[in-house]
């Protein structure tokens, strides 16, 4: 699972004023990560809970970074549209069953 602190180091921020939007960013990236491939990398009590691969985790990672980065203009310009749709095609790599 990827921590607060990770996603910050990441990001490359030090202080603490924006820890719950970021916090609300990686949760967010989680759920799609396991909507999308349709794991579990969150609920350790349910025996499908799966280990996160380095491969998700760092799509997991890009889609904070977009949400972080570009927080107030997404989609503006199509600027995220790029790191979104790398992080879908890793998702979908990791899906368990085939998509459509």
């Amino acid at each position: 699972m990827i921590t607060l602190e990770q996603a910050k180091s990441y990001l490359n921020v030090d202080f603490p004023d924006n820890d719950e939007l970021i916090n609300i960013f990686l949760n967010g990236e989680i759920r799609t990560a396991e909507q999308y491939t349709g794991r579990n990398y969150t609920d350790q009590a349910k025996d499908n809970y799966e280990v996160m691969s380095p491969a998700v985790q760092n799509a997991v990672l890009k889609g904070v970074a977009t949400n972080y980065v570009q927080r107030d203009d997404i989609g503006a310009d199509g600027a995220s549209s790029n790191s979104i749709n790398a992080s879908i095609y890793t998702y979908r790599m990791e899906c368990i069953a085939p998509m459509l």
